[in-house]
């Protein structure tokens, strides 16, 4: 995979066969990223899970699953929850209430979305 800058992006002609592999990096953290008001490219975080072709897996293959709340891991087939193993759900509520009680991991994009609404 290829990272390429917004301005370098820009100035290129792609070819169908590079092209599958140039991801666009527009960081937040790019000189004056965030007060440019320009809306932000960075998929480092989650290189790992881009293949030019179709991924495929059996469920029993799966390591871990992230979501949001627990009600979502009911959203999710019954067989296909069983055949993962619900050890394997990580609740990102479970974290931020870690947080909470315990702040020492700094998630303040949870903390938010979590709050109450008033």
């Amino acid at each position: 995979m290829f990272y390429v800058l917004d301005e370098v992006y820009n100035g290129q002609i792609w070819s169908p066969e590079v092209h599958v592999f140039v991801s666009r990096f527009f960081p937040s953290y790019r000189p004056g990223g965030k007060n440019d008001g320009k809306q932000s490219v960075d998929y480092l975080h989650e290189r790992e899970w881009r293949v030019p072709k179709d991924l495929t897996f059996r469920y029993n293959q799966v390591e871990f699953v992230i979501v949001n709340k627990y009600e979502n891991i009911d959203e999710i087939p019954s067989d296909i929850r069983a055949t993962i193993g619900l050890n394997k759900f990580l609740v990102m509520e479970a974290y931020a209430q870690i947080e909470t009680l315990w702040p020492v991991h700094r998630m303040p994009e949870m903390k938010k979305s979590l709050k109450p609404k008033t």
